[in-house]
């Protein structure tokens, strides 16, 4: 990252919270409301076969670890 893209990125957090601190209860929590629905939005269309990638991946280790170990075995 370049030093302006540093310094805008902080700007904008500044920025960010000086806002938050100004909302009143009912502001925040409605933007909180948002923020959860966009999340829960994307755990719920995220594709399944990424879900299962990292066991996927384990299990395909697994299985060539064992497949090496047999051959040095033999």
């Amino acid at each position: 990252m370049n030093k302006n893209t540093k310094s805008g990125l902080l700007a904008l957090g500044l920025v960010a919270a000086a806002a938050w601190y100004k909302m009143s209860p009912e502001q925040k929590a409605n933007v909180k409301n948002k923020i959860t629905g966009v999340g829960n939005k994307l755990k719920e269309n995220f594709p399944q076969n990424l879900k299962n990638l990292p066991q996927d991946i384990k299990n395909t280790v697994t299985r060539k670890a064992e497949t090496v170990e047999q051959a040095y075995n033999n």
